[in-house]
């Protein structure tokens, strides 16, 4: 629960360009991507995370929110209906 209260407390002070907060590892031998940058979204706050792996080639894009009751990072893939649930432990900070 502390790794996602320091990244939510991190994301306060977004800036136009960005940047890495954190990753959590994926199966596909790649990276999950948590950036401080805002999602085009009309109905929520949410902010802009992207993945690549060795399996698959192209980089995909989503938006992450983070349940700080549940210790959880939620994301939702562009392209993809159903939200995607990742463990608040698996967070991983670049000073790590």
């Amino acid at each position: 629960m502390n790794k996602l209260i320091a990244l939510l407390l991190i994301t306060l002070p977004l800036v136009s360009n960005a940047k890495v907060l954190a990753w959590i590892e994926n199966k596909g031998g790649g990276k999950i991507v948590l950036t401080d940058t805002f999602c085009e979204s009309e109905t929520e706050i949410s902010l802009l995370t992207y993945t690549s792996s060795t399996e698959v080639p192209e980089v995909i894009y989503g938006c992450y929110q983070i349940d700080l009751v549940a210790n959880q990072v939620h994301i939702q893939w562009r392209n993809r209906e159903n939200i995607f649930i990742y463990e608040g432990d698996t967070v991983i900070f670049p000073e790590e």
